[in-house]
């Protein structure tokens, strides 16, 4: 009971201060937990001969006691045993403020936004080549339109997301699929689970994209393609310059982690991907995109669905939101009446360890 009071009691602080300041917040005070955690997770990993099993500890770590050491000699003392997997309540914290950002106009988002991204998911569908009945594992996955492609070609198909909404339709799109909230640093997943596991425009949301990646890792089978896509670099494509019409409402404040700029600086994937322990083959590359909506409206009604948005919302109102969307895409709006413009993507495959 004491850990769902204080898990409850964070969630009124986060509607109290707003999800923007909370998200800062979380990030600055659970850094270092995040990494003495991961550090112990890999410490048990190693004693047990990598294994992860489903049970979690009894309760929250604390502060004076969040060391490599302190969670081996917990873990050992866990429900399930030694080797136990360490889950910790506060890491879904992160998922539950980014669920309420993401999941706002959840429709909206699976009716006209989380298209735009079609072509990157059939470029990333043909690099795997998987075949019918292989796993895969998409982190981040929103409203499931990447999953149901992937379940259409046959795939065992599981997805995490932070919100309940696109989930709900992510499971009507795909029912077939195992669709679950949680967080991206603390996969529900055993290790070694998965032919593949991707993640779309997903682990710069993370507390820790580097923590989050090699979880991600983890779940995969050892020599499994690891696949991350974010954003292209900031001067390449129209898009980016559209969603950056949300920054001086945003002032300052950011809903994506402070290490996710350097992920689209020249390098940066190999770099994030080595930094999470995955190997070699790496294969690097754009997606060039066209995002097409038939009405400045329905432009509109896709870019105000985005966590971002929600965001600047928070700080001042969704009329004015609306606003700066629609100064933004009106360079963009052709003769007949469409909008169309250009948007850049990067990915990497990478291997799982």
């Amino acid at each position: 009971m004491g850990r769902e009071v204080r898990l409850l009691a964070r969630l009124d602080f986060a509607r109290t201060i707003g999800c923007h300041r909370f998200l800062d917040h979380e990030r600055s005070l659970y850094a270092g937990r995040h990494r003495a955690l991961l550090d112990g997770r890999r410490a048990i990993q190693a004693r047990r001969g990598g294994r992860l099993c489903d049970q979690t500890l009894p309760e929250p770590v604390s502060r004076d006691r969040a060391s490599a050491a302190g969670i081996r000699d917990r873990a050992s003392r866990a429900p399930g045993g030694p080797g136990a997997r360490v889950g910790v309540p506060w890491l879904m914290v992160t998922a539950l403020a980014n669920g309420r950002l993401w999941g706002w106009r959840a429709r909206d988002w699976a009716d006209v936004q989380e298209c735009q991204m079609s072509a990157a998911y059939r470029t990333i569908l043909a690099k795997l080549a998987l075949h019918p009945g292989q796993s895969l594992l998409d982190v981040g996955c929103g409203a499931g339109m990447f999953a149901t492609m992937a379940s259409e070609r046959g795939l065992l198909v599981s997805g995490i997301d932070a919100s309940d909404a696109l989930l709900a339709i992510a499971r009507e799109r795909a029912p077939s699929a195992d669709f679950r909230v949680g967080d991206l640093e603390d996969l529900p997943f055993p290790g070694g689970s998965f032919d593949a596991v991707t993640g779309f425009n997903a682990y710069q949301f993370a507390t820790n994209p580097v923590a989050a990646l090699s979880t991600a890792g983890r779940a995969a089978k050892r020599g499994a393609p690891v696949v991350v896509v974010i954003w292209g670099r900031h001067e390449a494509g129209d898009a980016a310059a559209v969603v950056a019409a949300l920054a001086p409402l945003l002032a300052g404040s950011r809903t994506t982690s402070p290490q996710a700029d350097a992920l689209t600086q020249e390098g940066g994937l190999r770099r994030f991907a080595e930094d999470a322990g995955l190997v070699a083959p790496f294969e690097v590359g754009d997606v060039n995109t066209e995002w097409s909506y038939p009405s400045l409206a329905t432009a509109v009604r896709g870019l105000n669905s985005a966590g971002s948005a929600r965001s600047a919302a928070d700080r001042t109102s969704e009329d004015i939101v609306t606003r700066a969307h629609e100064a933004a895409l009106r360079p963009y709006v052709k003769v007949d009446g469409t909008v169309r413009l250009s948007a850049v993507f990067q990915y990497i495959i990478a291997r799982a360890p």
